[in-house]
């Protein structure tokens, strides 16, 4: 079960790009691009995250480490996936206000 919270944030911030970014005015090519980035971040994250978790776990008591990795390891996976939708959303604005500045010249 080791892949089991990687999939599960990776599906969350799928989840958030699908029903909140894809019906938002911008390109297409630029949305999926962000959602590919978005599952590389999640990836990315994931491998930090198990490689902390190994070493920790080292100097702690297995137990303990669990029982603490529990705890916080959604607040952690949600620092990634809300940050990384708040860039998509900045991106596609200013996406959008380049274009609205490129038809009014």
């Amino acid at each position: 079960m080791p892949n089991e919270p990687a999939l599960v944030s990776i599906t969350v911030s799928n989840s958030l790009f699908l029903f909140l970014i894809f019906p938002l005015k911008g390109s297409l090519l630029r949305k999926v691009l962000l959602l590919l980035a978005s599952n590389i971040v999640g990836l990315a994250w994931y491998l930090m995250q198990l490689s902390l978790r190994v070493a920790s776990a080292y100097y702690l008591e297995a137990d303990a480490f669990e029982a603490l990795y529990v705890l916080i390891g959604s607040i952690i996976d949600l620092i990634w996936v809300v940050s990384v939708w708040s860039l998509s959303l900045s991106v596609l604005a200013s996406a959008q206000r380049r274009d609205k500045g490129k038809g009014s010249k």
